[in-house]
C-alpha cells in the first residue's frame, strides 16, 4: 500500500523524522512498561517519535482508490490529494485500482461495513478518476455500497458506478463529503475556532492503546491549539518527547470528544496515549 509523508517536506527534513500515513502495519509494541522505558531511554524528541510512530497499525479511515500504473500525472493528483488529507487529519491509505481488487476483502461488522486491506480496515472508499474501471472494481464499488458501505467517487467516474455520493475535485466539496463519510483522526483549531492544517496527525492503535501524534510543522510558534480528540473514556497521557517521561491528562469533555490546549514551538511534536489502564510510572500533574 502507499502511503505519503504528511505535510511538507521541509518541516519534516528539519524535525528530523519520518511522519507518514502508516507505511503498512507497524512493529507491534512490547507490553507493559517496556515501551515507556524504551521511550525514556531515547535520547531527544526525533528518535522517541519514531518509537512511537513504529508501534501498533495505523488508524485509517479512507481508502483512496486510483486507477492505473503510476505516471507522473498520477503522482501529481496523488501528492495533491494526499496533501489535502494530511492538513484536514484524515487518516488515509491508498492503492491502485488493480491491487484493490485483488486484494480488498469486504468484512461486515457492527455500525457498519470495513474495507480489509493489508491488515488495516478502513470505513469508507474514495474513487479517484476512474473513468474506465474494470468490471471488477465496478461490481466491488456496488458490493459496498449495498453492503451500506460509504464511497465517494471524484472527478471522471462512469454513470453506472454506484455511490453515495459523487463529487468534482475540488477541495472544499470533496472535503465535505469525506467529513461526512470517513471522519477525521482529530479536529486540529486555531484560537478562532478554524481548522487548522500545519499542525500534522497521525494515529497509532496497539491493543487497548492508541497514540495521537501531533507534530507543528511550521515555523511559527502556535499558542493555545485546540485539540478535539474523540475519544472520552480512558486514561489520557502526555508521552512528553522532550524529558521522555509520561504526565498524566485531565482533559475537558465536549460532547463526544475530548479538549486538549496546546501551545506549539516551531516544529514541536505532541503524543497524546489514551489507554484502558493508567500508565505505570506516569506523573499526575496538580
Amino acid at each position: 500500500m502507499r502511503h505519503l509523508p504528511i505535510k511538507a517536506a521541509v518541516a519534516l527534513a528539519t524535525a528530523a523524522f519520518l511522519f507518514s500515513c502508516g507505511g503498512g502495519p507497524g512493529k507491534k509494541a512490547p507490553a507493559g512498561d517496556a515501551l515507556l522505558s524504551r521511550f525514556e531511554a531515547e535520547q531527544g524528541s526525533g528518535p522517541r517519535l519514531r518509537l512511537v510512530l513504529g508501534q501498533g497499525e495505523p488508524v485509517c479511515s479512507l481508502l483512496v482508490v486510483f486507477p492505473g500504473e503510476e505516471t507522473p500525472a498520477v503522482e501529481g493528483e496523488v501528492a495533491s490529494l494526499c496533501h489535502m488529507l494530511d492538513a484536514a487529519h484524515i487518516g488515509y491509505g491508498i492503492e491502485r485500482e488493480a491491487r484493490f481488487d485483488s486484494l480488498a476483502v469486504f468484512e461486515g461488522k457492527e455500525g457498519g461495513p470495513s474495507v480489509v486491506l493489508h491488515g488495516l480496515h478502513f470505513k469508507a472508499l474514495l474513487g479517484v478518476n476512474l473513468a474506465d474501471p474494470s468490471a471488477e472494481t465496478l461490481a466491488r464499488f456496488s458490493d459496498f455500497v449495498g453492503m451500506g458501505g460509504k464511497a465517494v467517487l471524484a472527478g471522471d467516474a462512469p454513470v453506472g458506478m454506484a455511490a453515495t455520493q459523487r463529487v468534482p475535485l475540488d477541495p472544499p466539496v470533496l472535503l465535505r463529503s469525506l467529513f461526512d463519510n470517513a471522519g477525521t483522526l482529530a479536529n486540529v483549531l486555531d484560537d478562532v475556532g478554524n481548522e487548522l492544517g500545519s499542525v500534522a496527525c497521525q494515529v497509532r492503535k496497539d491493543g487497548d492503546r492508541r497514540f495521537y501524534v501531533f507534530a507543528n510543522t511550521s515555523a511559527d510558534t502556535l499558542d493555545r491549539i485546540k485539540i478535539l480528540i474523540p475519544q472520552t473514556e480512558g486514561f489520557f497521557t502526555e508521552w512528553n518527547c522532550e524529558d521522555g517521561r509520561a504526565y498524566s491528562l485531565q482533559p475537558a469533555s465536549v460532547g463526544p470528544k475530548s479538549l486538549v490546549v496546546k501551545t506549539f514551538e516551531p516544529f514541536q511534536p505532541f503524543i497524546v496515549c489514551v489507554s484502558g489502564e493508567p500508565v505505570a510510572g506516569s506523573i499526575i500533574l496538580k
